[in-house]
């Protein structure tokens, strides 16, 4: 099964520290491994290779350079369900919608059988880049000026559509403004929300490193990570309530009427 990884912040930061915990997991799903981030937060910078991350020097790089920055990240590890380990097939995913562009990674297996997608179209064979397509079909059908509680909706339908033919069906998407996030009934998502003061001891569960937020945020940052596992100890992880789709935006989770 594969995993992943969200964070939202209301700076441009980097995420070197939580995403070394996290990058390591791929020596348990190793058939791909990706990032996605905003260095505009507009358009996506992609990086993914169809290989383990823990044998990929680009990921190692990517794990002590101030490379990834940006206000909203999203990455994932796989292990294959549908679909080869090839680049077309790896996570995250993206496509244009009104002049942004969307990010899409998903965990879980769909089982139901999925209609065509009317307009977009998948590149490779997994179900992950069907459901994304589906649901950018719909945010297309509603418009260019539909507003946040509109689009939120429809996500949240087609969501819980593909949930209910799915064993697992959770995702982590974005338009480079908002991070959204849905975890289904048997699914596993957990968000750990950091402000100030930064003043707590965290250590990693995958990697033997400890630190003191403090010396590592700035003093007016607000973030959430977002992760299939909890990535730290020392902090308050909370699961994300299931079939509800989650909107996070500058760091927080917001409150939108459907």
């Amino acid at each position: 099964m594969c995993e992943l990884f969200g964070m939202t912040c209301n700076k441009h930061v980097n995420v070197s520290f939580t995403w070394r915990g996290f990058i390591t997991r791929g020596s348990k799903h190793r058939d791909g491994w990706g990032v996605a981030f905003y260095p505009d937060d507009l358009s996506a910078c992609i990086i993914k290779e169809p290989k383990p991350s823990i044998n990929s020097p680009m990921a190692q790089f990517l794990k002590s350079a101030n490379i990834i920055k940006s206000k909203i990240v999203i990455s994932h590890v796989r292990a294959a369900s549908r679909g080869s380990a090839t680049y077309r097939n790896t996570h995250p995913f993206v496509r244009e919608l009104f002049g942004r562009e969307w990010v899409f990674a998903h965990n879980g297996t769909i089982d139901g059988e999925m209609p065509n997608p009317k307009f977009y179209e998948p590149v490779g064979e997994t179900d992950s880049e069907r459901a994304f397509c589906l649901i950018l079909d719909r945010l297309r059908d509603l418009g260019r000026d539909a507003n946040l509680h509109e689009r939120a909706r429809v996500i949240e339908e087609e969501a819980k559509k593909l949930s209910s033919i799915s064993r697992i069906f959770n995702f982590l998407m974005s338009d480079g403004e908002h991070l959204f996030a849905f975890r289904s009934e048997h699914g596993s998502l957990y968000y750990t929300v950091r402000i100030p003061p930064h003043n707590v001891m965290v250590k990693l569960v995958d990697d033997d490193l400890e630190v003191d937020l403090s010396s590592i945020k700035g003093e007016n940052e607000v973030a959430t990570i977002i992760a299939t596992k909890k990535l730290t100890v020392g902090e308050s992880w909370v699961s994300l309530p299931p079939n509800k789709l989650m909107i996070f935006k500058d760091g927080l989770l917001i409150e939108y009427q459907k």
